[in-house]
């Protein structure tokens, strides 16, 4: 199953993460209908249906549940103001039934300080809302990455990035098969470090999204968590054996 079937699926069945940023070629597009179908009201197992009254007003962009955080007109950056107000809006409780949906596309328009002010809302978002974003990643504050299930288009992948992210899955399939951990798999080096413990993070919500299993949530946390602290400079070799101990307690 490809990431953008998977993530149509998942959104439809209301499986969806709380937030996601969607990078390379069609990400808005995939967005956009990922969050029609996280509305969609149709019976149809297919999502979005298109026909439903949901899907109607999403298609005519009148829909009372879906929000778009822009620029202000003359601006080119989203601004805490911006946020603020998304915030306030988010607190009310859907005019339907199903949740909201937050569309932030080309998020690397959001100021630090805008980003700082909606790290809370990413990390604790309210009920059945989620958050659909696009853009460049490494232009995001880590904090607002850590935050976000990263889906990365095949088109866009940059050049030895498979290689890291089909480590970082084995290291997921191990923990699912109940095995330890090599400690020889993770990266010294700080940067490196983070940089695998988020597609560590990014191959357990790919895996909940297709199938969830428990403690791929859990495990979400604990390198979340691990990323953290190595901000906090943490001990690297230290951080790799308290990340491993902890994520073969949650399968074990």
């Amino acid at each position: 199953m490809n990431a953008e079937k998977a993530l149509l699926d998942a959104a439809g069945e209301g499986r969806a993460p709380h937030a996601l940023i969607v990078s390379g070629e069609g990400a808005e597009a995939l967005c956009e209908k990922s969050a029609m179908a996280f509305l969609c009201e149709g019976g149809s197992p297919e999502k979005p249906c298109n026909v439903c009254p949901s899907c109607r007003m999403f298609l005519a962009a009148s829909h009372p549940d879906v929000f778009r955080l822009l620029p202000e007109p003359g601006k080119k950056t989203v601004g805490v103001e911006g946020v603020r107000a998304l915030i306030l809006a988010l607190s009310a409780a859907p005019v339907r039934s199903r949740g909201k949906a937050v569309l932030i596309f080309s998020a690397e328009k959001l100021t630090e300080k805008a980003q700082n002010a909606l790290l809370k809302t990413l990390e604790d978002p309210p009920d059945s809302t989620v958050f659909f974003l696009t853009g460049s990643e490494n232009a995001l504050l880590p904090t607002v990455r850590s935050r976000c299930m990263a889906v990365r288009l095949t088109e866009s992948a940059p050049a030895g990035d498979e290689k890291a992210d089909r480590k970082a899955a084995a290291l997921i399939s191990c923990l699912l098969s109940k095995k330890p951990l090599d400690r020889s798999a993770f990266p010294t080096d700080r940067e490196e470090l983070d940089d695998f413990l988020e597609r560590m993070a990014n191959a357990c919500a790919q895996r909940f999204v297709e199938k969830p299993r428990p403690g791929l949530s859990a495990a979400v946390d604990t390198l979340t968590e691990a990323r953290r602290r190595l901000g906090m400079n943490a001990n690297v070799k230290l951080l790799i054996d308290w990340t491993r101990v902890k994520l073969e307690r949650i399968f074990g």
